[in-house]
């Protein structure tokens, strides 16, 4: 496929979402010369249905004509300055980062795994690199490019509004960042709310829990719990306060409850996009294929036998996949190894990850 067809696709899945959790995998697949080429046969319909429902999507007019406007590099600096107006209308920014796209990051950060940074006028001195956000070509995909950029220029305003120097940052300052970030791409209509939501399914909450990009779902998810019980005002606060402050902000104060939440209605509407991707939880291609195929036997009890028969697998292959959905609540395993489906549709929440 061109790597005009593969922002199509990804664009797609922004927008309307795939039944496949691992974006970056599942678009390495496609990208390459023989699509899921390495995939085992008997699950390979589960990443071609994935492929035929998000690649019908990418030919519809709506699609079309967005990638058709993101062809163009002017397109993107369009955005770029959407995201600069709608946090200028939150905090005062005395200088505003400019925008660098580029191959690779300046060293010494050339061989971070990083898709973005941004230096401020201290990391100028410090790392010898201009001023600005960095943003590396080979993501230039509408959707994440917005969200990249926002999380970045975040970054930049707590620097500007910070006293003293610190290179790096903490986590509960990369969940501000998260949060600011979709604040600004939902309440500002820079992306569809749909693609707020697939945007932090696919780059945080369906990221395994022990990753650092789960952790910056946590963080954010933290930071969503102060706005909720204090109102905005509490993040604009606790930016303004600088980094120095960020650093050794008591996070319990974030995480506990309040009984009365004050929240405004943008707010909470946020929330409830956000914790749609929350909702959200993955289970193995394969275990999503028996799931799938279980829910022939509805409300009755599996025939392992015929199962396999119908997956073109070993008998012997389902036991472990069988043992984990029991596990996980999805089957029934009863007491004398009869296996029992209790639902009768499929959870819409589950993803499928990993093969």
């Amino acid at each position: 496929m061109t790597g005009s067809e593969i922002k199509a696709l990804k664009c797609a899945a922004y927008y309307y979402g795939t039944r496949c959790g691992d974006f970056p995998y599942f678009f390495k697949q496609i990208a390459a010369d023989e699509a899921f080429s390495q995939v085992e046969p008997w699950l390979r319909p589960l990443f071609q249905e994935d492929l035929y429902y998000i690649n019908r999507l990418a030919k519809t007019k709506e699609i079309q004509s967005v990638v058709k406007g993101f062809s163009d590099k002017k397109f993107y600096l369009k955005q770029y300055d959407k995201i600069i107006s709608g946090f200028s209308n939150l905090f005062d920014i005395d200088e505003l980062p400019v925008l660098y796209l580029v191959d690779s990051l300046p060293d010494p950060f050339s061989d971070k795994e990083w898709d973005s940074m941004s230096v401020d006028d201290r990391d100028q001195e410090k790392f010898s690199i201009p001023r600005g956000i960095f943003y590396r070509k080979a993501v230039l995909t509408h959707c994440y490019f917005e969200f990249v950029i926002a999380h970045e220029i975040a970054h930049w305003v707590i620097s500007r509004h910070s006293g003293i120097y610190f290179p790096y940052v903490t986590l509960f300052e990369e969940g501000i960042c998260d949060f600011l970030a979709a604040y600004i791409l939902y309440n500002h209509s820079i992306v569809p709310a749909s693609a707020v939501t697939n945007l932090f399914a696919y780059n945080r909450s369906l990221k395994p829990p022990n990753s650092l990009w789960y952790a910056y779902w946590i963080y954010c998810k933290a930071a969503m719990n102060l706005a909720l019980k204090n109102g905005f005002e509490e993040i604009i606060k606790i930016v303004k306060s600088g980094r120095e402050n960020i650093r050794k902000f008591p996070i319990q104060n974030a995480v506990s409850i309040n009984e009365s939440p004050s929240a405004e209605s943008n707010i909470k509407d946020l929330a409830c996009a956000l914790l749609t991707a929350d909702a959200l939880y993955t289970v193995s291609a394969e275990e999503f294929m028996v799931l799938k195929t279980s829910l022939q036997f509805a409300g009755d009890y599996i025939n392992p036998e015929r199962m396999a028969e119908k997956l073109k697998i070993p008998a012997g292959r389902l036991t472990p996949i069988i043992s984990n959905l029991d596990r996980l609540g999805l089957i029934v395993i009863e007491s004398n190894d009869r296996v029992y489906q209790p639902s009768a549709v499929f959870p819409d929440n589950i993803k499928y990850v990993n093969l």
